[in-house]
């Protein structure tokens, strides 16, 4: 397989990665969606877990001085001419190209450099691409986020992420939807939250579309069981004029997905413990009042994700409500 690497001179002349509390001041073409909104969150005192972004100049760069864009944009071309009929073919090949991209050793060390700023022992390496979060089409999870990565395999999961530009999904998601494929991502690198609850709250009522009602999900532990639909969440209403709790519907959980030492292990929950409630009334409130916040600094409906650790609420991603926006981080 012929590797790419980007000559040491065009990556001198160009920066590599900024801070995530910085990601408000670039064009979203930079950074992508998931970071600008998560930068705007910084910028607004609300708590989201330390983090750089890889700009989408490094991805774009390296195609380009190798000319594998005119590769990909011929295979894609072909792909869509074709109504997907080898989707699944294209995608793997493309994803190898990709995979096997090899980052200069100028960018490998601004990205180490950031990764050592962290003090993290693992982080989650997220996709940001530049076609995601926005207001007419989320993209949500049409593209790929790992968790519990540490510094050894911190590159690949980088290039993993860029990969994920060309999943089945994420072609498919763009052809059905009649849109251009998705080209352009930058990579978040975030300290890894050993999450105790997890969830997701939606600024307006997703059954019935009443935008005076904040909803809530819940489960125990880190949020991929949720993700996937291998647990029912609690479920809380709130009405956001009289800032009170008006329903409470309580799932059933029975396994929780923890973090040990770096790695994912899921975990039996006792019957005492299933009948806990996954939020009180003040931790509910806490996310609300929080959701609001966010509601009104990104001025549209909000579909958010969010966990508590220490009983600190973090936000993982925002993004407009635009439908059925599925589970799709953590």
């Amino acid at each position: 397989m012929q590797r790419f690497r980007l000559s040491n001179w065009q990556c001198d002349m160009a920066k590599v990665t900024i801070p995530l509390a910085q990601a408000h001041k670039f064009d979203v073409k930079k950074i992508g969606g998931k970071a600008l909104n998560l930068g705007t969150l910084v910028t607004n005192h609300i708590d989201v877990p330390n983090g750089f972004v890889v700009l989408s100049t490094v991805l774009s760069d390296i195609r380009t001085s190798n000319g594998l864009d005119r590769k990909i944009h011929r295979h894609l071309t072909e792909l869509r001419d074709s109504k997907m009929k080898n989707v699944d073919y294209v995608s793997q090949n493309l994803r190898e190209l990709v995979e096997e991209l090899e980052i200069s050793h100028h960018g490998e060390e601004e990205i180490n450099a950031a990764f050592q700023e962290l003090d993290a022992n693992y982080v989650a390496v997220r996709s940001s691409a530049t076609s995601e979060d926005q207001e007419s089409h989320s993209w949500a999870g049409e593209f790929d986020t790992y968790t519990f990565i540490n510094a050894s395999g911190l590159m690949q999961h980088i290039k993993k992420c860029w990969a994920s530009l060309y999943t089945p999904r994420a072609l498919m998601y763009a052809y059905k939807h009649n849109l251009p494929f998705a080209s352009d991502m930058a990579v978040i690198v975030q300290q890894m939250i050993n999450s105790e609850v997890s969830g997701v709250c939606f600024t307006k009522d997703p059954g019935s579309h009443d935008s005076n009602l904040i909803v809530i999900e819940a489960i125990w532990g880190l949020g991929e069981l949720l993700v996937h639909g291998d647990v029912t969440p609690d479920r809380y209403w709130i009405d956001k004029r009289k800032g009170i709790i008006i329903d409470i519907e309580e799932g059933s959980q029975n396994k929780k997905l923890i973090s040990y030492k770096g790695k994912k292990l899921q975990k039996n929950i006792d019957k005492e413990e299933q009948k806990n409630q996954k939020l009180t009334g003040e931790a509910i409130m806490i996310v609300a009042k929080t959701a609001s916040r966010i509601e009104k600094v990104m001025q549209a409906p909000q579909d958010i994700e969010w966990s508590f650790s220490d009983k600190n609420l973090y936000i993982f991603q925002t993004r407009p409500i635009t439908g059925a926006n599925p589970h799709s981080s953590y």
